[in-house]
């Protein structure tokens, strides 16, 4: 029987450290612990050595960039029918994320970010996967761009734990200014220079790599790339030529203060949501519980998004204002989690419960992904080869090779 590997206790305060603040510095991190520096980086070294800790990971925004994020139930009726929605989910270039839900009805809550143009084939992508019965159905939903995802602290190794009122914290609402939030403003992506949507993805990846060893990666990306598969290779090879004339007839010094100027504007502007990755599979994570709430108000929707931003609970939460009503995910407790469930059932009148599986394949979410950009047309992709028959063209292949997208790397 394989031993059960316990986290010290130094080690779980780090951990915590780490996510509060994702992008704190070691020193920053050492100081909070009460630490020397020289012990943090030893007992980093180990948890990520045994993969209890990753890198930190961060999402795009996606709205600023012209993409308009779609997000869909899909109900399916079969264990078959699991595994061929992943791989459709793995081979959509557009996919950002998706979630196994379980109970009365079982499928998928998903999540593709779509840019102008592109929902026309999108919609022939969705009912070839019916025709083909890979789901039943979908309900659509597009998100607003306002919302709120709330890290979790470690349930089975929270320090000095205390009751929290979830009857008062929800009582709050009410005294939410019923806003509708800070407009987003867009930024003209054919602005950017194509290294920077590689950035982007690169930042999504690993938000604390740092600039002189993802520029030296590029670099180097250029010389020896040339062997590479296309969805592999760090740098596509639309990209190949900006990129080669990014490093060509300048001074060291000079590229990277273009690379730093580059870098901020992407960092500050085009990312958010940054958080710690680690193994679930070393806590006790409670099952995650998530509402679709139809037909409330604007403002009503706005009132709960802010509460969550201003009463930060100690659970992990997810809200996403959509445009006809408010999804919200809780990890809570059994006893949390039975009083939530009242709270909503008692505050809407028209919902849908879900429990979600975020394990291992069961949940997955994609960095951005720079083939979905034409650097030389300078244009979003949106023709139906990209969005429906090469995506097809792609599950057939593997499901005639018996691979159902385990270790798929398109994105």
């Amino acid at each position: 029987m394989k031993k059960i590997y316990r986290i010290p206790l130094l080690q779980v305060k780090i951990i915590h450290a780490l996510q509060d603040n994702p992008l704190a510095s070691y020193e920053e991190i050492a100081k909070k612990v009460k630490i020397p520096l020289t012990t943090l980086y030893r007992k980093i070294r180990s948890l990520e050595e045994k993969k209890i800790i990753r890198n930190t990971l961060s999402s795009k925004i996606a709205e600023k960039i012209g993409l308009t994020r779609y997000t869909f139930e899909f109900k399916i009726k079969s264990l078959e029918q699991f595994q061929l929605m992943q791989l459709a989910f793995h081979e959509h270039p557009f996919t950002y994320h998706y979630n196994r839900f379980y109970g009365n009805q079982f499928g998928f809550y998903a999540k593709f970010d779509i840019p102008e143009g592109g929902i026309k084939y999108f919609e022939l992508f969705l009912k070839e996967l019916i025709n083909r019965e890979m789901c039943e159905s979908y309900n659509l939903y597009a998100s607003t761009g306002h919302w709120v995802d709330i890290q979790e602290p470690i349930p089975n190794t929270k320090l000095n734990p205390k009751s929290f009122n979830l009857v008062e914290f929800w009582g709050k609402r009410q005294e939410m200014k019923e806003t509708n939030g800070e407009k987003i403003e867009k930024i003209d992506i054919k602005k950017l220079h194509p290294i920077q949507l590689l950035i982007l993805r690169d930042i999504n990846r690993n938000a604390k790599q740092k600039q002189k060893d993802l520029l030296e990666l590029y670099k180097k990306a250029l010389e020896n790339e040339k062997v590479n598969s296309e969805e592999t290779k760090i740098i596509p090879e639309a990209y190949k030529s900006f990129i080669e004339e990014f490093f060509e007839g300048r001074s060291h010094e000079a590229i990277m203060m273009d690379f730093n100027r580059k870098y901020k504007f992407v960092f500050e502007n085009l990312v958010t949501n940054f958080r710690i990755n680690f193994s679930r599979n070393y806590f006790e994570i409670y099952p995650m519980q998530a509402y679709v709430i139809k037909d409330i108000s604007s403002e009503e929707s706005f009132q709960t998004l802010n509460l969550f931003k201003k009463y930060r609970p100690p659970f992990r939460a997810g809200i996403d204002i959509l445009n006809r009503g408010l999804f919200i995910a809780v990890t809570l407790p059994p006893f949390y989690a039975s009083r939530f469930s009242y709270l909503i059932y008692s505050s809407y009148s028209d919902f849908k419960f879900y429990n979600m599986d975020f394990f291992g394949e069961h949940g997955v979410a994609y960095p951005f992904y720079v083939n979905n950009f034409d650097p030389i047309k300078n244009e979003w992709k949106t023709d139906k080869k990209w969005i429906v028959d090469d995506v097809f063209s792609r599950i057939d292949g593997k499901l005639n090779n018996g691979n159902y997208g385990e270790n798929n790397n398109h994105h």
